[in-house]
C-alpha cells in the first residue's frame, strides 16, 4: 500500500515553525515584564521604606538637619516619578504581547486549517485506495467464479 503523502506538507512545516518562533518571542516579551515588575516592586518597597525613614526623621526624639530632610524627600520623589516611568513601560511591554498573542492565535488558526486540511485529504485517500482495492477484490471473485 503506497503511504499517503500530503503536498502541502512544506507549508504546514513552515507554519509550524513560524508558530514556534512567535511563541519563543512571546516567552522573551513575557520574561522582559517579569523583569520589570520586579523592578517596579523594589521601586515601591524602596519608596516605603524611606517614607518611613522621613517619619522617623520628623519624629521629636531624632532630629535631623533640614538639608538630610529635603533630599530625603526630594528622593522620594524622584523614586514616585520612576515608579510611574517603570509602570509605563510595563503598560507598554503588556500592549506589545497582547499584540504578540494575537499574533500567535492567528498563526495557530492557520497551522489549524492546513491540519485539518491534511486530515481531511489523508482520510478521502485511504477510503479511495479502500473502495479500489475492494474492487479489485471483486472483480478477482468474478473471475474466479466465471471460470467455475
Amino acid at each position: 500500500m503506497k503511504k499517503y503523502k500530503f503536498r502541502l506538507q512544506t507549508v504546514l512545516e513552515i507554519k509550524e515553525k513560524k508558530l514556534e518562533q512567535k511563541l519563543l518571542e512571546l516567552a522573551q516579551i513575557v520574561s522582559t515584564l517579569n523583569k520589570e515588575v520586579e523592578i517596579e516592586k523594589q521601586l515601591i518597597q524602596e519608596q516605603n521604606t524611606l517614607q518611613s525613614t522621613i517619619i522617623n526623621m520628623n519624629s521629636i526624639d531624632s532630629p535631623k538637619s533640614l538639608f538630610e530632610i529635603q533630599n530625603s524627600r526630594g528622593y522620594w520623589g524622584n523614586l514616585g516619578v520612576k515608579i510611574n516611568q517603570q509602570r509605563e513601560r510595563i503598560k507598554n511591554i503588556e500592549t506589545f504581547m497582547h499584540a504578540k498573542q494575537v499574533e500567535i492565535n492567528e498563526a495557530l488558526k492557520e497551522k489549524r486549517v492546513l491540519e485539518n486540511l491534511k486530515t481531511k485529504e489523508e482520510e478521502k485517500y485511504y477510503k479511495e485506495f479502500l473502495a479500489h482495492e475492494r474492487k479489485e477484490l471483486d472483480e478477482i471473485a468474478l473471475s474466479r467464479y466465471s471460470r467455475t
